[in-house]
């Protein structure tokens, strides 16, 4: 916020446009105190929105913020995108989601294996 020189109205008219608007009381909680408990899926989009940064920095930023998360992740960029989009979703979203890949990847193996003649 201070690097953007964005006030908290700022923020807020920026949230709104973006269809996630966030109240300046939030705003002031969450740029003031330490948090507790992160924010859910939609003010997160509001804040990466407002912010003009990616949801991904912003759960990266909020799991440091909590000491959930370590400064620095050695996961590469994919797999931590597949975790920030599985953390917005509903668990019932979460589980439909694994079913596809578990199914995506069963595939994937099985064309593999008959492409190179392995037996699994």
């Amino acid at each position: 916020m201070k690097e953007l020189r964005l006030t908290q109205q700022d923020l807020v008219e920026r949230s709104r446009r973006a269809g996630h608007e966030i109240s300046r009381p939030m705003w002031h909680k969450w740029t003031n105190t330490e948090w507790k408990n992160g924010p859910g899926a939609d003010p997160i989009r509001g804040i990466a929105a407002a912010l003009e940064v990616s949801t991904q920095e912003v759960h990266d930023a909020a799991g440091v913020s909590m000491n959930l998360r370590p400064q620095h992740t050695d996961l590469d960029p994919d797999t931590h995108a597949v975790i920030v989009m599985f953390q917005e979703r509903t668990p019932e979203e979460r589980a439909a989601l694994v079913e596809m890949l578990r199914s995506a990847i069963r595939l994937a193996d099985s064309a593999t294996a008959r492409r190179t003649g392995s037996a699994d």
